[in-house]
Formats: C-alpha cells, structure tokens, sequence
C-alpha cells in the first residue's frame, strides 16, 4: 500500500522527552488495536492517522499550533494541541480513562466523532475527527471544540482531513509576539489594568489626601516599566520609591505589627483579603479577585528586595514603629511625595 508520510517527514515531527513516552506514547501499534478502537468508538480511522501511530503510538508534536481563519477561544489566529492521542493503554489513548468517550461523556464533547488531540486549556477545548460529512468511504474533517464558551460546544473547522491537519502544524514560535509587542501590551496592562482589592480599598481610604493615587501608582509603574523594560522590583531608587509608596498606601487599610505581618503573616494559612498583606497588591492573587495590574513574577516575588528595603529604612529611622504599627515617618512620606510629583 502507498505511503502517506515519507519516512523523513518524521525526522523531527516528534518531541522526544520522559514526558512524552509517560502520558502519551505506547507499545508499537497492532492491527488488533485498531480494530478494538474502531468497534468500541463506532468510527472508522482514517488511513492517515494509524499511518502517523504506526511511527509513534501517542505522543507529543514538535510543532503545536494549528492557524484558522477566525478567532478561537486560543488565540486570534490559531489553536494549539498539546498531543495527538495513540491507541495504547495510557490514560490519554483513544481508548484510555481520559480518552475520547471520557471527553464526551464528562465535558459535554459532541458526539459527532473521536477526541483525538488535547490541549493544554487540560479539557476546555480540544480537537476532534467530524465524522458528520463522511460519505461514500471518505475521510472525516478535522475540528476544533471549545465546551466552556457557551451553552453549547462552539466548534471551529480546520482541516479536510487529518494529513492536511498534521501537515498543517506549525511552531508555537510563529505566533511569538515581538519585542515591541510584549512591551505595548505591557504597557497597556499599567495603564489599564485592573487594581487588586487592597489597593482599591487604600486609594478609597486615602482618597483625601492623595485624590489620584491610582493615577500616581500607573505612572510610577510605567517609569519603571520604560526604565527596566519590565514591571519588576529590586534594590534600586525606582524600587524602592514604589516600596514606600505600596507601605504609605497600604498603611491606610492596617498598620503591619512587624515586617513578617506586612509580608506574609501565616505562609501555611490560605491567601485571603480578610488579613491583607503585601503580596496581595501587587504580586500575588488569592485564585478568587484576579487583577491584572501586577508584577511581572506572577505566581510570587522575590521576598529578599522586600526585606532589604525594609531593614534599609527602619535602620535609617525612615520606617518606625508606633503604639499603632509601623508607617513611614513624616519626613520620608514627603520625600515620596515630592519624587511621586515627577512622574506625569
């Protein structure tokens, strides 16, 4: 029988790691196992498709991506998969525990064909054979479907077939945005983004002293932005303005009794605004209140420049304690304020 793929068009199809051969890719294939997947599935596989599993039962492509012509819950220009599914005993198989009639039956997945590629939205969308126009011994269509944009799947189309769909993946790097558009889009989340609730609730509170303390905290973002190139803080004059800032503001919803009560004060405690705390305001997110004006380490920030920054200033007599909890003294706010003022 003639051959779909050359030999050399699976050179360097396949990412080749633990990964892959853990999740993903099983036993070489066997006509049984073909049968198996056809009578249980009830679908007949296009000749593609076990050509592709004869080379690799299951795995994970070098090259990710699929274009489309319309926006997609993805991106505005493409899908991405996460692998192709094998016909073997992992979980992930055709077949498997988390195979096809798993998606079906558990994530709402039309029946109108097989599940065959998964992505890494882990069950939200994925890409499916659409057996609904095969007629006369003809080859399925290729199909992406997202289940969680509406009340019903919203299924985008892709290929004619699975050759054209396999042949058609390209690399994630085609869809890498440039240098110049991380940083306007960067720029746009400081100028935009949302506040987390800490400091929504400061600029509330200190409202009558400093009207425009949002406005205050985007600008002095955005000059450490343009400075640094990233939203980033370390032990710098730039950082340590937005240190000092980030306290004055944060005293207005509660003094902090000592550094550690200021920078987490119960690391085994879940995140919670009801005891706020730095972290809260600009790095990190409790998984309830997103926002989206925030450092550029997400998922955590570097605990040590915060430190420093405080020892630096109580050691300079600029941060002192009070009967109430620690502020900035009267004439390092003033400073702040001064310095606050050059950035418009």
């Amino acid at each position: 029988m003639t051959k779909i793929f050359s030999e050399s068009f699976f050179d360097d199809f396949w990412c080749e790691d633990d990964y892959t051969y853990r999740d993903y890719t099983g036993e070489p294939l066997r006509k049984e196992q073909v049968q198996q997947a056809e009578e249980t599935l009830g679908y007949k596989l296009p000749p593609s498709y076990i050509e592709l599993l004869e080379n690799k039962n299951g795995g994970v492509p070098n090259n990710l991506c699929f274009p489309t012509k319309k926006k997609t819950s993805w991106a505005e220009d493409h899908i991405q998969i996460s692998a192709i599914h094998g016909i073997n005993k992992k979980d992930y198989s055709l077949l498997g525990s988390l195979g096809s009639r798993f998606m079906q039956d558990e994530w709402g997945y039309p029946d109108i064909g097989i599940v065959i590629c998964d992505s890494p939205s882990a069950g939200h969308d994925a890409v499916m054979l659409d057996y609904r126009q095969c007629k006369n011994g003809g080859e399925p269509a290729v199909i992406h479907v997202d289940v969680e944009v509406g009340d019903e799947p919203e299924i985008t189309y892709l290929a004619d077939n699975f050759e054209s769909f396999v042949r058609g993946l390209v690399n994630e790097s085609v869809y890498e945005p440039t240098a110049e558009e991380e940083m306007q889009e960067l720029l746009n989340q400081i100028a935009t983004g949302s506040f987390s609730p800490v400091l929504l609730k400061a600029f509330e509170t200190a409202q009558n002293t400093m009207p425009d303390a949002g406005q205050k905290l985007r600008r002095l973002a955005k000059e450490i932005v343009m400075t640094k190139q990233v939203f980033a803080l370390h032990e710098d004059d730039l950082s340590y303005l937005m240190y000092d800032y980030l306290f004055w503001l944060f005293c207005h919803v509660r003094r902090p009794q000592s550094m550690r009560d200021y920078l987490w004060p119960d690391k085994d405690k879940p995140m919670s605004y009801d005891t706020p705390y730095y972290a809260l305001m600009v790095a990190l997110s409790d998984g309830q209140d997103h926002y989206e004006f925030h450092t550029a380490y997400t998922g955590g920030y570097c605990r040590d420049f915060l430190k420093t920054w405080w020892q630096v200033r109580q050691e300079s007599g600029e941060l002192i304690e009070t009967p109430e909890g620690f502020t900035l003294s009267q004439d390092t706010t003033k400073k702040m304020f001064d310095a606050l003022a050059n950035y418009q």
